[in-house]
């Protein structure tokens, strides 16, 4: 059994010098092997094996243990959250996020310091990385297949060395799911993800699948822990594993556009970055631009049909909930008008209506679930009664959805 590197709280690190490096690494070193002689069947082998290595023995480390059973599963085994302080400052394990720099790249942005805790060479290694680890938007993804555009990717790091680490692309079963259920006589490339008997395995090497069972022994695939949410992570985290000792961190998932090739997005109706870890808040908008329209039916529509409407699409990593509002200005004659912004959906059902004689701003707000992968934001309207006209433009129409990216 390993222990996968988790996001803690951020804090601005000490100095450290090459010999406290030396420590740290022993001490993980000792980590490691205390686990590998524990096993998930026994959690009171492993917290006493955590205990001995890794506890009180150095001022320098200490783990907070947090159990992941499950009562339908049973015990999964342990979740470890390093915590390695030098005169009490936390220096975090995962102290980065992917960000968007331009439209040919992205870059892994450090925060308070330049570490991060990655497997190399078998073994859990504090990496400090010498530069800020790139990503571009051209080239092939792990699988050896070029990048395409309208799709999306999960994006893995690497440790190249003990200064050194790379990003790469994995391409998601579809824009929805990570993973897709594993077929064969279907092509596989390095780095697919897919479920076989309720099961999560990567693609180890390129291959046409046979008799799944024939080629997981061949090492072909490679088991890996789930949250439930289409994330891989736990003891087993792609692709670490006592057989298979090379390890690759989950840090967040992209979507790429097509504007003459495939390009990174960012702008304020698009948001094609999701970080795994050091999220924020950030606020996506759809627009019309157009200054009116009326419209007289019961038909639920896009607003304006879709004319001068722009939507704001982004791609999520993770099932949750969001909260998109819409405020506009609209002119009745008699007229009862219904209006709502809306994710994923053009027809959506409406209850929100006014009947008067006058001009006002209509505001509505609805908490949405939203799901994994990729979805875009709008706004829908329809008229029950008589007709009423709409204003666009920035002064009198607002469409908008915060998220953590």
């Amino acid at each position: 059994m390993s222990f996968g590197p988790k996001p803690i709280a951020s804090g601005s690190p000490g100095a450290v010098t090459a010999a406290e490096e030396t420590i740290i690494n022993s001490r993980l070193d000792d980590a490691e092997a205390a686990l590998g002689s524990a096993t998930d069947e026994d959690p009171a082998a492993t917290t006493s094996a955590l205990t001995t290595h890794t506890g009180a023995a150095s001022p320098h480390s200490g783990h907070e243990l947090t159990s992941n059973k499950d009562a339908n599963s049973g015990y999964a085994g342990l979740d470890v959250k390093s915590i390695i302080t030098f005169n009490q400052m936390p220096v975090t394990l995962v102290d980065g996020r992917l960000e968007y720099v331009d439209a040919t790249t992205l870059k892994w942005a450090f925060l308070d310091s330049s570490y991060v805790g990655l497997f190399y060479d078998g073994r859990r290694r504090l990496i400090k990385l010498a530069s800020e680890p790139t990503l571009a938007a051209s080239g092939d993804d792990a699988g050896g297949n070029a990048i395409t555009y309208d799709k999306n990717y999960s994006v893995f790091m690497q440790a190249t060395g003990l200064t050194s680490a790379s990003l790469f692309l994995v391409p998601w079963y579809s824009d929805t799911a990570r993973a897709g259920a594993w077929l064969t006589t279907t092509n596989y490339y390095f780095g697919d993800p897919r479920t076989n008997g309720g099961n999560t395995y990567v693609c180890l090497s390129a291959h046409t699948s046979g008799t799944f069972a024939t080629d997981l022994a061949a090492g072909k695939w490679l088991e890996v822990e789930s949250d439930g949410l289409g994330r891989f992570e736990g003891a087993k985290v792609f692709g670490y594993s006592a057989s298979y000792p090379v390890a690759y961190l989950h840090v967040g998932d992209v979507r790429l556009v097509n504007d003459s090739g495939a390009k990174f997005a960012w702008t304020d109706n698009i948001a094609y970055v999701w970080n795994r870890y050091h999220q924020r808040l950030v606020t996506i908008k759809a627009a019309n631009s157009t200054p009116s329209w009326t419209y007289a039916s019961t038909t639920v529509r896009q607003s304006n049909g879709g004319t001068g409407q722009t939507q704001g699409k982004f791609i999520c990593g993770t099932a949750g909930k969001v909260k998109p509002r819409l405020a506009l200005v609209v002119s009745t004659v008699s007229a009862n008008v219904f209006i709502a912004p809306t994710i994923d959906s053009i027809t959506a059902s409406l209850e929100f209506g006014y009947g008067a004689d006058v001009t006002y701003t209509l505001e509505r707000s609805v908490s949405l679930d939203i799901t994994l992968g990729y979805h875009y934001l709008t706004s829908v309207e329809k008229v029950s009664i008589g007709t009423a006209t709409f204003f666009g433009g920035a002064d009198f129409y607002a469409c908008d959805v915060e998220l953590m990216m």
